[in-house]
């Protein structure tokens, strides 16, 4: 503002060149006045903040869409073996789980649920986990191009590899290269690959947990299976049934 004073001053000086001074003066001049205007709006601003907002919309009441499901059986697995459950890939992975599910289910008489199987990058790559209802029951560590030497208890030699343990027994084991089988096997070691430790594990595990598997829906499913069999044995049992 006060250059446009100065300036608008110097342009109606007798002999000073008009235009150019006024000119320059009426720039100066929007200048001002759009500055003036942004700084009353800034003035302003925290006096409009103080005005409360609208009430925020009330929250949306819970209902069991709220709630994800939980696998009764659950297998997750680190990227690593990824590999192990696609059959594009040579998988066996989900083959041994079917073969798994179906022994269990002759043994305990129900049908034992699906196996949802998942990657998990939160896992260590070679790592996997065994679940039920949402709960951990066991981990471990698997190398798919390698094989399991395990010590069935007397072997009449220690072989060369990275020494660990049979995650179904506790057994003590040796990871060896493929090559290494039939030299492993002369020294008195069970050798199986790795879908067969998972595949292991996991059966042991349902084995172990056999009673958490029994629910409502699977007794049902007994119940009507019954039914179609000796269905006066069933009346008899439940004659609400028979109504």
């Amino acid at each position: 503002m006060i250059a446009t004073g100065i300036l608008t001053i110097m342009g109606v000086v007798p002999g000073m060149p008009h235009l150019p001074f006024l000119f320059l003066a009426l720039a100066c001049g929007g200048l001002a006045y759009w500055k003036y205007q942004q700084y009353q709006k800034a003035q302003q601003a925290p006096e409009q903040s103080d005005v409360p907002d609208a009430a925020p919309p009330a929250p949306k009441e819970l209902s069991w869409d709220d709630v994800q499901p939980v696998d009764v059986i659950g297998l997750e697995v680190g990227y690593r073996l990824i590999a192990m459950v696609d059959r594009d890939q040579g998988g066996e992975l989900l083959d041994r789980v079917k073969g798994v599910r179906k022994k269990l289910s002759q043994d305990f008489g129900f049908l034992i649920p699906p196996v949802h199987i998942r990657d998990n990058l939160e896992l260590p790559p070679h790592n996997y986990r065994i679940t039920l209802m949402g709960v951990a029951v066991g981990e471990a560590e698997v190398h798919p191009q390698h094989e399991l030497a395990i010590n069935p208890g007397q072997v009449f030699g220690p072989i060369d590899g990275e020494p660990t343990q049979d995650p179904a027994f506790g057994l003590e084991a040796v990871w060896i290269e493929p090559s290494q089988r039939e030299h492993a096997q002369a020294l008195g070691y069970t050798v199986v690959d790795s879908a067969t430790v998972l595949a292991t594990h996991l059966s042991q595990m349902l084995t172990n947990n056999a009673e958490r598997l029994l629910g409502h829906e699977e007794a049902q499913n007994l119940i009507d299976m019954l039914g179609k069999q000796v269905p006066r044995l069933v009346e008899g049992l439940f004659p609400i049934r028979s109504h």
